[in-house]
């Protein structure tokens, strides 16, 4: 789940979550990873992960704001990209 938020001064960011569940090891592991490459990336045409907030049963991933959607959307409405 993607939610759009603001920050105090009004600038939009993105908060992706991802629920884990507290025993379930594999998924756990899979959102580390996602963690650790969107940590590595820099690009300027590649969202920045500014913050991320651990709970029991999720990660909240801290994202900078890109309007227009998402790649998914991008590519459903336009086609494949060359």
């Amino acid at each position: 789940n993607v939610h759009l938020a603001q920050r105090d001064d009004g600038c939009p960011f993105a908060v992706k979550s991802i629920y884990v569940g507290r025993r379930r090891s594999e998924p756990n592991s899979m959102a580390r990873e996602e963690i650790a490459v969107m940590k590595s990336l820099r690009h300027d045409n590649i969202v920045k992960l500014a913050e991320v907030i651990e709970t029991s049963d999720a990660f909240h991933l801290v994202m900078e704001f890109a309007e227009g959607g998402d790649l998914r959307q991008y590519i459903n409405s336009r086609g494949p990209m060359e």
